[in-house]
């Protein structure tokens, strides 16, 4: 019997404590630390980098709307005059936009195009062409002729569209 009293004095089987949920395991930190990290990409792109896409959008936008007008307003009047002297002032708005050279405003005849060439934007140049000095010389000639002006509307287009890209970068 003294079998039967150790076996009484034994104690029962002691299942360990459950496994608790805190702290984590290094891996699900890291998935934490992860999703954190995603979040404030997010909210990163959302506040500094979208507004810059939309303002960029919407300058192109009105660049289009305005060289548009421009097109339009010389298909219908054929004020060859005209339209030199509005290419000539949105050509300098969009270079003073793009670029920090603010001297750029002050720029006039074969310096100005010498600017626009110097930012070889384009495949073409403005100095020594026609377009050019429709460009600088168009909007203070009694007449133009017809034949150059959509040439300078094509190029000086595919300039400020080529600068905006440039200043987005």
């Amino acid at each position: 019997m003294k079998g039967a009293a150790s076996l009484a004095q034994l104690r029962d089987i002691h299942l360990p404590d459950a496994v608790s949920w805190w702290p984590p395991a290094l891996g699900w930190w890291l998935l934490f630390g992860l999703v954190l990290l995603l979040v404030a990409l997010f909210f990163y792109w959302r506040l500094r980098i979208q507004p810059g896409l939309r303002a960029r959008r919407q300058l192109q936008q009105q660049l289009d709307s305005e060289l548009s007008q421009i097109s339009a307003s010389y298909e219908k009047d054929s004020n060859a005059i005209a339209v030199c002297s509005q290419l000539s002032a949105l050509m300098r708005r969009v270079a003073l936009h793009c670029f920090s050279d603010v001297q750029a405003a002050g720029l006039q005849g074969d310096r100005w195009l010498r600017f626009l060439d110097q930012q070889a934007l384009v495949d073409t140049s403005f100095t020594g062409t026609a377009a050019g000095a429709l460009l600088v010389q168009g909007a203070y000639q009694a007449q133009i002729e017809d034949d150059g002006v959509a040439a300078l509307i094509a190029q000086c287009s595919d300039w400020m569209k080529a600068a905006l890209k440039q200043a987005a970068r």
